[in-house]
């Protein structure tokens, strides 16, 4: 018998992609799928699009008022069917037809009673779906210590057991950058997270977020940009809290420690000089290092 999946896609005017990226996702193998989209106050005919879907009975979907793709997936979290895996999806990629039967092969090889999380790498693709000269991301770490600095796991690639799920529903964040980067958390602190280098999906590029057509000025910026979370809506700081709040009797020791630093770093002169000269601030790519300590010593985290 089929594994039962539940894939939770959020749409927003995406009429140009939509189509292929469902057919993707309903031609899984070795998987029962079921698709729930919610829709984000879509003007174009996204709508009429996914209603189609609905009649032929090959997915469930509903609207709802603009939230963001953030709190849009979140939504969707909560009005998730019951399902032994969930996973994400955007609207506008292609997935390869064994994307979420190999996510779930890794899980199953670990203790799947845990909360384990399952993400991988991208084939990036232009916009007609040609694969672009640029590589994806290769990941380098999946430890707490590197997603409370920097979100590095993609939603669109994200699989997940029910006991991760069962966490996740605990609790909705109040500070959250994306719901991605907020799982990749929760999954760091009270279970396991498997990253497979081995891509799975046709990750398309287009329009003002295309990265594979980037100048480098543009990538730097773009770098520069991601890298200066420290508004008060997306305060690392405040997610250290969050987790400890809701998680914090679960943690592993070293990681509840980093935790309680990282918290009080706003506050705490010892708290910022502990994790200025410790071993704990690591992140993928070593020059990251250099602006965060900046943003320590400021108490910008």
């Amino acid at each position: 018998m089929s594994v039962e999946i539940c894939v939770l896609m959020s749409t927003y005017n995406g009429e140009k992609y939509l189509a292929e990226q469902i057919e993707s996702i309903l031609a899984q193998k070795d998987v029962n799928v079921s698709l729930l989209v919610r829709d984000d106050a879509s003007s174009d005919k996204t709508c009429e699009l996914l209603m189609d879907y609905n009649r032929q009975g090959k997915l469930n979907w509903y609207a709802g008022n603009n939230l963001g793709a953030a709190r849009s997936f979140w939504d969707l979290i909560k009005k998730a069917p019951d399902s032994t895996y969930y996973a994400f999806s955007d609207q506008d990629d292609v997935w390869d037809t064994d994307k979420l039967i190999s996510a779930i092969h890794q899980i199953k090889k670990l203790n799947n009673k845990k909360p384990i999380l399952y993400f991988s790498n991208k084939t990036l693709v232009n916009k007609d779906g040609k694969a672009l000269h640029k590589k994806d991301e290769y990941v380098r770490g999946v430890t707490l210590n590197y997603s409370l600095l920097k979100g590095f796991a993609s939603g669109c690639t994200m699989v997940f057991n029910k006991a991760l799920y069962n966490e996740l529903i605990k609790y909705e964040p109040q500070t959250m950058t994306m719901h991605d980067s907020w799982i990749l958390k929760v999954a760091g602190a009270v279970g396991t997270v498997i990253y497979d280098k081995t891509p799975h999906i046709f990750y398309r590029q287009h329009g003002n977020n295309t990265v594979g057509n980037q100048t480098r000025i543009k990538q730097f910026k773009r770098y520069i940009k991601n890298i200066t979370y420290y508004s008060h809506d997306t305060m690392r700081s405040d997610m250290a809290w969050q987790l400890l709040t809701i998680y914090g009797k679960q943690m592993r020791p070293r990681d509840r420690k980093y935790c309680v630093l990282l918290a009080n770093i706003r506050k705490s002169f010892y708290s910022r000089m502990h994790l200025f000269f410790s071993g704990y601030l690591k992140t993928q790519h070593p020059a990251d290092i250099f602006f965060f300590k900046i943003f320590i010593l400021l108490g910008w985290l």
